[in-house]
């Protein structure tokens, strides 16, 4: 993030350093939002979670609504809370050929 360092966590083969675990917690806890009806990873391990701003902005919504990602969900999961608000946005999009619906015309093969 621009303008501010935390402590390294432990990457490449080096030790982390204090407080680094904590901080990457911290921004965790700051900006991403679990959702009860998802799963909690993906099939590579990874978090599932909401990015949602203080202000109260979700930023996978708003970059659905720019047209540069649109709804997905795993297969394997219920569907995520928020989905059907994420397909209406990506529709929208889709139809207003924005973002990277007027540049990308597979964008949506990748569901």
């Amino acid at each position: 993030m621009l303008g501010i360092n935390t402590p390294e966590v432990a990457h490449d083969d080096e030790p982390g350093q204090c407080g680094g675990e904590a901080a990457t917690a911290q921004l965790r806890a700051l900006l991403l939002q679990s959702d009860t009806a998802a799963d909690d990873r993906d099939r590579y391990g990874r978090l599932l979670r909401y990015v949602e701003l203080e202000t109260g902005v979700d930023a996978g919504y708003e970059l659905i609504s720019a047209g540069y990602a649109h709804a997905w969900a795993p297969a394997s999961a219920p569907d995520p809370d928020r989905l059907d608000a994420y397909q209406d946005a990506t529709d929208e999009a889709e139809d207003d050929n924005a973002g990277s619906w007027a540049t990308c015309p597979n964008l949506g093969e990748s569901r």
